[in-house]
């Protein structure tokens, strides 16, 4: 037999790395999707995760996170306290305080932590030129220093609880020796003074250790030795499934001996009631000592008490390897939540029911699902093409029998509005406002007319035209936007992400948009999209035809991006997971013809850098027009003013409302006056009272009536 190429003869040539080498380009590699559910514990993996004898099985058991069924631990303790405000707002916030500790968390935890790095470093590969080397002989370890430093001038970690005096010396202190050597580059990523005082003050508040150490020169005092330590001991009959609190008491000084430990170490723990103990160094506790910004309580974490729970030899504990990794595996959730599910049809709330109960193979709702629907029914009402506003409240999940077994909780106390301090005039006026604006939503303002409500909270002013209008409110709002049209993107973000203009209409927000940009200095870029009709549609129009179409929520045919430093808004999602989605803020960095760059102004990734490419847009012809085209353009448009359906959701610091045009749906004006955090900061504009918009939107009996300043126009309140 003849070969034209060389034959393979060997097994070893036969396998999948070796022809994936002999490939000239890289194959991306892909694991698919995290999807396969562990049966023993419920953990989520890849297919690749899984043992070669496995992977062709339909239910597989994997090691990686309960050795397929030998390790389980508790999920939830409801015994566990409550995580510190402090900590809640540092870990789950979007403000400047939060990013910075979000960023620099592994420096904020360092500087708090009791232990230290133990090692034997090699210096000898340090200091010459290449690369960084760090060489160890030996293993790593933490270190628990002695209570007393030998330099009062350098102390250990955990000492600086001993010899601090809780002010600002402790907190330099404390970030000198969390940073090191090395100045961070930028001011982001330097350590905040503020931030570290506070968390200091919590440590002492409510941890045990830094409470003990704070104490400890009492017990200095008393002993004679030189070398002290600390560690905790179990409560005799404690269940270490369960969250075990120490305190202070249970807390003690460990006394060791001179000379080196060359077995397995036992710790003598003398008691505060003078009491010793036996203890083993391998020890719970070395958690809450490390990472104190994640136990602020000291509580114990793993502890070789576990037991493994089948085939393995009698009492053979769970390692802390497999502990961790049982921990860190995603599971699938029991619990869904719904958010803004007033803005969503019960059409759509009644399929997922539906689809629920089949998979499920259940008669409960859901199919046995606990679901948390989030939403306030002041608010804007879900869209109902070509009707008014009965269909509107009809389409809600109010109007589902699903609504029925649904359990109700409200909020006591506004999450917005900021009252101030108690008793003062300002705290007054703002709860005022709070519970004018519970009134208009709940349709309680109306005094004498269905569609005119009385709010004497809100500042209103009158304008004779709409350019005089425009002036007033871009003025309150944006009135230092010239003269900060230099300033650094740091700082305009915070400008920015705090302030906005609204207006019901989207002709309104196009022209105020470009009234604002005409205020900014420098040239602009014109971003011009290219239009096509579709092929599938009923009518083909001329390119040039189409360009001049305007369609809501659809990029313009010409995008004036005016500088780097304009805030846009994103009209789709392009990615969920980073951020990018449709309602998105950010601020420009950088205009090409292809892509622009910016940076997120809110939420969860604020400050992030990203790219937007021009993309290819499909606006499919409604049910009257039948007009189908496409449009290649980035999917922005500028976000100096919003429509109020597109604000629904935010809080922000200062707010004008444009009302040269009422509102048109229920909840529009409760959404409009509610997205401040302070009477003060908000101002709305209206034309003056005249007799031909009084006629649209009064009855015929009320068309004399000289409505006061203090009136609002609004349409569909519900009563």
């Amino acid at each position: 037999m003849n070969f034209k190429f060389k034959a393979i003869t060997r097994e070893c040539d036969n396998n999948k790395n070796y022809i994936l080498n002999q490939v000239l380009f890289t194959i991306p590699h892909r694991l698919g999707g995290c999807i396969l559910v562990c049966t023993g514990c419920g953990a989520l993996h890849f297919n690749e995760e899984s043992t070669k004898l496995d992977r062709l099985k339909e239910e597989k058991d994997f090691s990686m996170c309960c050795q397929k069924n030998q390790v389980y631990l508790p999920m939830m303790d409801p015994d566990a306290p409550e995580p510190p405000d402090l900590l809640l707002d540092l870990f789950s916030g979007s403000d400047q305080r939060a990013v910075n500790f979000q960023s620099l968390i592994r420096l904020y935890n360092n500087s708090l932590s009791f232990t230290s790095l133990g090692a034997n470093i090699d210096l000898s590969v340090r200091g010459q030129k290449g690369i960084d080397v760090f060489r160890i002989s030996g293993g790593l370890s933490h270190l628990v220093p002695s209570v007393e430093p030998l330099n009062k001038n350098d102390p250990g970690w955990a000492q600086i609880y001993v010899v601090g005096n809780g002010g600002e010396e402790e907190t330099r202190l404390r970030i000198t020796k969390a940073s090191g050597k090395r100045d961070p580059i930028g001011s982001k990523f330097k350590m905040r003074e503020d931030i570290v005082s506070d968390l200091m003050k919590l440590m002492y508040k409510h941890n045990p250790y830094a409470q003990l150490y704070k104490n400890a020169r009492a017990t200095l005092n008393d002993s004679p030795s030189k070398t002290l330590a600390l560690t905790t001991i179990h409560k005799p009959g404690a269940d270490p499934k369960r969250y075990n609190l120490p305190k202070p008491e249970e807390v003690g000084i460990v006394v060791n001996g001179g000379g080196a430990i060359n077995k397995a170490r036992h710790i003598q723990l003398r008691r505060k009631d003078g009491r010793l103990e036996h203890i083993s160094d391998l020890h719970s506790s070395y958690f809450p000592l490390r990472y104190p910004i994640f136990f602020p309580y000291g509580s114990q974490k793993w502890d070789n008490v576990y037991k493994c729970s089948t085939s393995r030899s009698t009492n053979c504990a769970v390692k802390s390897l497999e502990w961790f990794a049982f921990l860190l595996f995603k599971r699938k959730d029991h619990l869904i939540v719904w958010d803004e599910i007033v803005t969503i049809h019960k059409d759509a709330i009644e399929a997922v029911d539906r689809s629920l109960r089949r998979c499920c193979a259940s008669d409960l709702p859901f199919g046995g699902k606990v679901v948390i629907f989030s939403g306030d029914f002041r608010q804007i009402l879900p869209v109902v093409k070509f009707d008014e506003f009965p269909p509107s409240w009809e389409a809600t999940v109010k109007s589902s029998p699903l609504w029925k077994p649904i359990r109700k909780f409200k909020l006591t106390q506004n999450m917005r509005i900021q009252l101030g301090e108690n008793g003062s005039h300002k705290a007054r006026e703002n709860a005022q406002f709070a519970s004018s604006l519970l009134r208009l939503g709940e349709g309680l303002g109306q005094q004498e007319e269905f569609h005119i409500v009385n709010i004497p909270e809100v500042n209103i002013t009158v304008a004779p035209n709409e350019r005089e209008g425009n002036r007033q409110l871009i003025d309150f709002v944006y009135g230092e936007i010239s003269s900060r049209s230099y300033s650094s993107i740091d700082d305009n973000v915070s400008y920015l992400a705090e302030r906005c203009v609204l207006a019901p209409l989207n002709i309104d927000v196009r022209k105020l948009n470009e009234e604002v940009a005409t205020r900014l200095k420098g040239p602009f870029v014109k971003a011009t999209s290219i239009d096509s009709p579709d092929p599938d549609g009923l009518d083909s129009l001329p390119e040039e035809v189409l360009n001049k179409i305007s369609v809501p929520n659809f990029p313009e045919h010409i995008l004036n991006l005016y500088k780097v430093g304009m805030p846009v808004l994103v009209m789709r999602n392009l990615d969920i997971s980073s951020g990018i989605c449709n309602g998105t803020r950010l601020i420009l960095t950088r205009i090409g013809t292809g892509s622009i760059e910016g940076i997120l102004m809110s939420g969860p990734f604020k400050g992030r850098k990203v790219m937007l490419p021009r993309i290819k847009l499909h606006h499919q012809g409604s049910q009257k027009s039948g007009l189908s085209f496409f449009r290649h353009q980035f999917p922005v448009r500028p976000a100096y003013v919003m429509s109020i359906n597109k604000s629904q959701g935010q809080t922000l610091q200062r707010v004008g409302v444009m009302l040269k045009n009422s509102c048109f749906a229920h909840g529009q004006l409760y959404v409009a006056l509610s997205r401040v955090t302070q009477k003060e900061n908000l101002l709305v504009w209206r034309f003056e009272v005249l007799s031909a918009l009084r006629m649209d939107y009064v009855d015929p009996g009320f068309r004399d009536m000289n409505v006061g300043e203090n009136f609002a126009w609004t349409s569909g309140v519900f009563h």
